[in-house]
């Protein structure tokens, strides 16, 4: 019948208890996460991406995802990328003891050794330590480096950054991820009232430069002008209205039927016409008259022409 000869039952073979949940391996996760991509499961494989919250994506697989228009396809996850602006190309360096790796035959592949390591400290990548990577230069560098190097300068190309806003964590806790996605809604908020700004300036420069006029030119549309052309007075006053302008070729031509008129009325008044010395100039006056005998005759061309 059992419990006999001495067995001992224990409280777990005789009593059903609910099992606890499987608990997922932290450190299988971390190594995922840096070394596959978070959007298509792929390996990851230059050049590397990263948003603004701190994920890792092959560059390729985001564009693929962008591309593709269907709804059904788009991922909650991928709600903060809209386009390419949203996602940087990290500057990454690469582990020595991994390019040395046999990876032909039957060469052993350590998956312990990390691809990159950070530049100043010499750490792997491979989420035992904290990495972050800049947003001015985008250089993936170790908290390590980040907090012993002193002042505002990226440690490996000498960029300036701000502590506060310009330090992403790759792939952060979810409450650091929190905090992350509030500064990234923050600098895109200040960057859509930046462009709304440079705009108005652009327009209230353009508005300023088209309406505001030479001082000479004011005087001319404000004061009233008199020319005296030919010896006569004309008085011409301009509309100092803005918008109102006579292109060069319209003005040349006014002022040269002005000079015409005025040459006429001057003609007309002096009356130069009637006298003799004006008459004689065309053939119509007396004195070109000829006699018959000094007209021409079929040999001569101009009936004019004579021998004195």
């Amino acid at each position: 019948m059992g419990c006999d000869g001495g067995t001992i039952p224990k409280r777990h073979e005789l009593v059903r208890t609910k099992k606890k949940p499987e608990e997922k391996d932290k450190k299988a996760d971390l190594a995922w996460k840096w070394q596959y991509c978070a959007l298509s499961n792929q390996i990851l494989k230059e050049p590397i991406v990263s948003c603004e919250l701190g994920r890792l994506y092959n560059k390729d697989a985001v564009i693929e995802y962008l591309l593709d228009k269907d709804p059904a396809n788009k991922l909650v996850k991928m709600n903060h990328i809209k386009g390419l602006k949203d996602i940087h190309v990290l500057v990454l360096h690469k582990n020595q003891d991994w390019e040395r790796r046999a990876e032909k035959g039957d060469g052993y592949i350590d998956t312990h050794y990390a691809k990159y390591i950070c530049p100043v400290a010499g750490i792997e990548m491979n989420g035992t330590y904290k990495f972050s990577y800049l947003l001015p230069c985008k250089c993936v560098l170790s908290e390590r480096a980040l907090k012993q190097v002193r002042g505002n300068k990226c440690p490996s190309c000498s960029k300036e950054y701000s502590k506060e806003n310009d330090i992403i964590n790759l792939n952060a806790a979810e409450e650091e991820e929190d905090i992350l996605r509030e500064k990234m809604e923050a600098r895109k908020e200040a960057a859509k009232n930046e462009r709304k700004r440079s705009k108005k300036d652009k327009k209230s420069n353009h508005l300023k430069n088209n309406s505001e006029p030479a001082v000479d030119e004011v005087k001319e549309k404000d004061e009233p002008s008199t020319s005296k052309v030919n010896g006569h007075k004309t008085t011409s006053s301009r509309n100092s209205k803005l918008g109102s302008s006579h292109s060069s070729d319209t003005v040349k031509n006014l002022t040269a039927n002005n000079t015409v008129q005025g040459a006429k009325h001057k003609l007309k008044e002096e009356k130069i016409f009637q006298t003799e010395a004006f008459k004689s100039l065309f053939t119509s006056h007396s004195s070109a008259k000829r006699a018959k005998d000094k007209n021409g005759h079929w040999i001569t061309y101009n009936p004019y022409h004579y021998a004195g």
